[in-house]
């Protein structure tokens, strides 16, 4: 009868957490967490994966009290599998499976895939878009304050083939006219990033150099820019074409 009663107390006790972890259960746990930490962290590392900049590209959740925290959407640069290898070259002794690996990835971590149509996040958006917030201060006005306010003040209409094609006559200058001309400072020294290709993988490289330096490279992108923002908006236009992800279509975020 002791010996049944010491069953019950011990499965109840075990049942309801009052008795304390072994040492060996604690580090378990305690290494659990840790990985689960650092693959958390390495998916938000910058050579991973990127922030999107506008308040579209948010995502709320609901903390482990749960408190709705709202996060910014980080976009992987590779597709999972391609993350997964990286993570495992790294990190060689340890044996996680790709599954555990993607189970783990945050909610607001997503693959380009994911994405609605109207995102576009290949290198040529995206490289123009973080030369324009370097340069932006030392442009007077506002052409080069958003992408999108940039784009316009390039072209007469964003809908014409002779605008974007850099064709018209009216304003093929444009660049030269609204950017170049209204640079101040231009000589002063700053540092911006660009995405590029590297060994099959797509890192973000920091450069450094004056103004001048930085117009001209954001300058010298008009052109495929302007060419890839006609032909993703016209893509659009086609029901035959509504299943298709431009982005991984067209460019898949190559160099």
């Amino acid at each position: 009868m002791r010996s049944k009663k010491k069953v019950v107390i011990q499965y109840l006790t075990e049942k309801f957490g009052l008795v304390p972890k072994s040492k060996h259960q604690r580090i378990t746990l305690q290494l659990a967490d840790k990985l689960k930490t650092d693959i958390h962290n390495f998916y938000q590392r910058d050579d991973i994966s990127y922030q999107l900049p506008d308040k579209r590209g948010t995502v709320v959740v609901k903390d482990d009290d749960g408190k709705k925290v709202t996060y910014q959407k980080r976009i992987l640069i590779n597709n999972l599998r391609e993350t997964y290898e990286f993570f495992k070259d790294e990190n060689k002794s340890i044996d996680l499976s790709r599954s555990s690996f993607a189970d783990l990835r945050l909610v607001f971590v997503v693959s380009k895939s994911a994405l609605a149509h109207r995102n576009c996040l290949c290198v040529y958006h995206e490289n123009v878009r973080l030369l324009l917030k370097d340069v932006d201060k030392y442009v007077d006005g506002t052409h080069s304050s958003s992408l999108s306010t940039f784009t316009d003040s390039l072209v007469c209409s964003t809908n014409n083939e002779e605008c974007m094609f850099g064709c018209c006559s009216i304003c093929k200058d444009s660049f030269s006219e609204k950017i170049q001309e209204n640079v101040s400072n231009s000589n002063s020294k700053i540092t911006w990033s660009q995405w590029a290709s590297e060994n099959g993988r797509v890192e973000k490289k920091e450069f450094s150099g004056s103004v001048d330096k930085a117009i001209l490279m954001l300058k010298s992108k008009i052109e495929y820019f302007l060419f890839h923002v006609y032909v993703a908006g016209e893509i659009k236009n086609f029901p035959e074409y509504k299943n298709i992800n431009f982005i991984t279509f067209m460019f898949n975020f190559r160099v």
